[in-house]
């Protein structure tokens, strides 16, 4: 037996501790992580057991909450700063929480920059492009696109403006109609 099994009295488990066991586990496999098995469950081998599994469902419960409350937040103020945090965060946990915010910087940081870059425009400075890497290189698919298609948009801006600026100035300085 390893070391961090607690040590405890021989005792049978019942067919309705059994029952009531895998009465949790079908609906924690089917995604209801509000179950738990009471208290009357938890003496002996069993019981620490039946602490365990809280505990997991309790994990479980709390990373779905925060999925949807991060989710939310994106969603409904359109904050795409916000990050899921939980605790504790260690194990698979811990690595699938960095997954998902590290996912969220990946997509929030190009498309605030596209924004940043669509405000300038909207206000005359045809100076400023979208940087096509991110924290971890190249972007890449959608984002790639979505950040080059502005790039050029404003790039074509660029070259109106400097042609309209320049048939302008023949026409008013120099007084060329035929520019």
């Amino acid at each position: 037996m390893p070391r961090w099994l607690p040590r405890a009295k021989n005792r049978t488990v019942t067919d309705e501790e059994l029952d009531g066991l895998l009465d949790v586990l079908y609906k924690m496999r089917d995604g209801d992580f509000t179950v738990r098995l009471s208290p009357r469950d938890r003496q002996g081998r069993f019981g620490e057991v039946a602490r365990v599994l809280n505990e997991v469902l309790d994990h479980c419960e709390q990373l779905s909450d925060e999925l949807q409350r991060v989710s939310g937040i994106v969603s409904t103020d359109g904050r795409l700063s916000e990050r899921v945090s939980i605790s504790p965060a260690r194990g698979a946990w811990g690595k699938s929480v960095r997954a998902l915010n590290q996912m969220l910087d990946e997509v929030s940081e190009p498309v605030t920059s596209v924004a940043r870059i669509l405000d300038s425009v909207a206000n005359g400075d045809l100076s400023q492009r979208v940087d096509l890497t991110s924290r971890h290189g190249e972007l890449h698919g959608d984002l790639l696109r979505l950040a080059a298609s502005v790039n050029r948009m404003a790039d074509q801006m660029s070259e109106i403006t400097d042609e309209v600026t320049r048939v302008a100035r023949e026409v008013g300085t120099e007084g060329k109609l035929g520019g």
